[in-house]
């Protein structure tokens, strides 16, 4: 499977059959804001109501900008989810403040103002937004089984969740949606809310489908997010880690795959071969594949299936983890240690995990660096226990570093929306 490419229009497919027919479709021409624009760092201003310096920050930048006419270095809009400070996120942000001094010196007596108001204000905003790709799984196998009937009705709740995803992205978790239609959603949004869009997405697309029923299992959501940073392309790379999110959602195996330039067909010929036959058992689809970008270095990359049919939340297992490092139950060096851990148990070359390694010695050594990295006084709290009794491989024990790394970003822009200083 190799991941999509970034959209100029609905999928041609997709406009040309009767399923899903009912396109949302924001469009690059037609109002999809720009990267600076779609950033105003919506959890950090929503976090001011509880913040008094925060919010008497923006009241400040909001009169400067306006007083010294620098709407053409920071856009104003007229939607009304930004109305409590219209104007381009980037503005709150020392460094972008110091670029536009460069490039605007006659602004630059406004733009300094600006950074002493900012001084005050607390820590920055969390710089990072997540992108949205989201596909359903096994809609062809499940179409295929319908009469022409049932197909009008299944088209008519695919145009359904249209709307509802639309109602999600915008309305509840304050995002930009660039499209709905059918199965497939794409949209930025801001990170603090983006778990809850992912929740919420699949629970729209269940309620959706749940009233047919043509003797296959009903179709599942599989959801990719690519958190990235502000400044990250929109176009091109934004969009395309998204879809690799999407594609690693879809097929464990793509984490690999989607990596190379290319993939031998007699391979995937024999991947095909196993699937049908039912050999292969590697679980497909139904899941959240969430991909952090940094600005430099490799992404860091989890996977959480949902299990059997919709009935558990994928994204719990990374909001339990954001409570844990919340309450301070988890040092911010824990993950880094435990990383570091799983590679002493990998060959340095081939990358294979050592042959002497065990479940019961990686569950050992993983509890001796917990101990360490626990803040002092506080006991080893109960949720890692089954934490511990998951971990049976090099593998799991990366997973679980990984997972704590991605929500230690997710909790950042959590304390963003809720005023507290990090």
């Amino acid at each position: 499977m190799t991941p999509r490419e970034p959209p100029t229009q609905p999928p041609d497919a997709e406009r040309a059959s009767g399923t899903g027919s009912s396109w949302i479709f924001r469009g690059w021409s037609r109002g999809c804001p720009t990267t600076s624009t779609s950033f105003r760092c919506p959890a950090w201003i929503r976090g001011a109501e509880y913040a008094q310096k925060r919010s008497e920050a923006l009241d400040k930048i909001s009169k400067l900008i306006g007083k010294h006419g620098l709407t053409e270095i920071f856009s104003k809009t007229d939607l009304e989810r930004y109305k409590r400070f219209p104007f381009d996120g980037q503005a709150l942000f020392r460094q972008r403040l110091d670029a536009a001094a460069r490039d605007y010196p006659q602004h630059a007596k406004g733009l300094e103002e600006i950074r002493n108001v900012l001084r005050d204000a607390g820590p920055e905003p969390c710089p990072y937004l997540a992108v949205l790709a989201c596909d359903g799984d096994n809609m062809g196998k499940f179409v295929k089984g319908m009469d022409l009937q049932q197909q009008t009705t299944f088209s008519e709740s695919l145009s359904t969740f249209a709307g509802k995803a639309r109602d999600v992205v915008e309305d509840v978790c304050y995002g930009s949606l660039v499209y709905a239609g059918g199965d497939d959603v794409l949209a930025f949004l801001p990170l603090d809310r983006a778990l809850e869009c992912a929740r919420l997405l699949s629970e729209k697309f269940a309620e959706s489908l749940d009233r047919h029923e043509v003797g296959a299992a009903l179709p599942t959501l599989s959801i990719g997010m690519a958190v990235v940073h502000m400044l990250t392309p929109m176009r091109g790379d934004m969009i395309r880690h998204a879809y690799k999110a999407e594609s690693h959602a879809k097929d464990p195996r793509e984490e690999q795959l989607c990596e190379k330039e290319l993939v031998d067909s007699a391979q995937r010929a024999i991947d095909a071969a196993k699937d049908r036959s039912g050999e292969n058992k590697v679980p497909r689809g139904n899941a959240v594949a969430i991909h952090l970008h940094k600005r430099s270095g490799a992404p860091i990359k989890v996977r959480m299936p949902r299990g059997n049919g919709n009935e558990t939340d994928p994204s719990q297992r990374m909001l339990d983890w954001i409570e844990l490092l919340r309450k301070g139950d988890i040092s911010d060096r824990t993950p880094f240690a435990l990383s570091r851990l799983a590679r002493d148990f990998v060959h340095p070359t081939t990358h294979k995990e050592l042959a002497f390694v065990t479940p019961d010695l990686l569950r050992k050594e993983m509890l001796r660096v917990l101990k360490r990295k626990v803040q002092e006084g506080k006991e080893l709290q109960e949720p890692w226990k089954s934490i511990l009794a998951s971990v049976s491989s090099v593998s799991d024990l990366d997973r679980v570093a990984n997972e704590i790394i991605v929500a230690r970003m997710f909790l950042r822009a959590s304390q963003d929306a809720e005023g507290e200083n990090r």
